[in-house]
C-alpha cells in the first residue's frame, strides 16, 4: 500500500488528492484516500499528500509521516486555490 490512511483521524477532506501532481490518489467506498491502481509506478514521492493533511492522517510508504508544519502547507494550498479562481475569472 503506497499510502495508509488513519481512518480514525481522516476527515475525508480530499485535499491530499487535490494537491497530488500526478493524480494517483483515489477514494475507497467509504471516502477514504488510497493509492490508485498504478500509484507505485506513477508516484513521484513528493510527499504533498502527507504534508497537506491537516489532521496528519496519511502515511506514505516511502516518505513516512510529515515532518513539516501542516498549517504552512494548508496556507500554500489555499493560495493556490485562490490563484486558480483568479485565473479562471480572467478568462
Amino acid at each position: 500500500m503506497l499510502i495508509a490512511t488513519d481512518r480514525d483521524t481522516c476527515v475525508k477532506c480530499g485535499m491530499c488528492a487535490e494537491v497530488c501532481p500526478v493524480q494517483v490518489i483515489d477514494f475507497d467506498r467509504d471516502g477514504f484516500p488510497e493509492g490508485g491502481g498504478y500509484a507505485y509506478k506513477l508516484c513521484i514521492n513528493c510527499g504533498y499528500c502527507v504534508n497537506i493533511c491537516p489532521v496528519d492522517a496519511l502515511k506514505h510508504e516511502r516518505r513516512g509521516h510529515s515532518a513539516v508544519n501542516h498549517q504552512a502547507a494548508v496556507q500554500r494550498y489555499n493560495a493556490m486555490k485562490k490563484r486558480k479562481r483568479e485565473l479562471s475569472d480572467e478568462k
